[in-house]
């Protein structure tokens, strides 16, 4: 439960990182940046959620961000070769634009990246208000002097 996003995140982070000068084009700095900062932000909140007694689970957006990276990645190492790749279908020939596939399946990735850490960090906060809320000490209403222990029961009060 733990080391597998962790081997998810280096890897994505290394192949985003060697891709960077592989295939320049479409992987820039602050691409990788973005995406570097967004797995160590989410990382360090887990942590930080953990030692509260907190669990934050993996999201939805997260997995779609995690397909869409794995999508990307090999988007961009086929580009790198074949920028257009022809299908061949019965008796005719269908271009495939690997290096647009490539840039739109880059920027959906950051989109999600942006929104999924958006998501972690409400998630948290809701669960840590949540957490605070629920350890709060309760409020006992202090009697007047001469209340009678029926009149406090039918008020609500809890007697000692």
């Amino acid at each position: 439960m733990l080391l597998d996003p962790l081997a998810d995140k280096l890897l994505i982070v290394s192949a985003l990182i060697a891709l960077m000068q592989f295939n320049p084009k479409c992987v820039t700095a602050w691409i990788v940046i973005a995406v570097v900062a967004r797995e160590l932000l989410v990382t360090e909140l887990r942590m930080v959620g953990a030692a509260e007694g907190l669990t934050i689970q993996a999201r939805d957006l997260g997995k779609w961000k995690m397909a869409v990276q794995i999508v990307a990645v090999i988007a961009v190492i086929l580009d790198h070769r074949w920028p257009v790749v022809l299908l061949h279908a019965n008796r005719f020939s269908l271009p495939l634009n690997v290096e647009l596939i490539a840039k739109i399946s880059i920027w959906l990735m950051v989109v999600l990246s942006v929104a999924s850490a958006i998501d972690y960090f409400v998630t948290f906060w809701t669960q840590i208000d949540r957490a605070r809320q629920g350890a709060r000490p309760a409020i006992r209403k202090v009697p007047a002097r001469g209340t009678s222990d029926t009149k406090l029961r039918r008020q609500g009060v809890p007697l000692r």
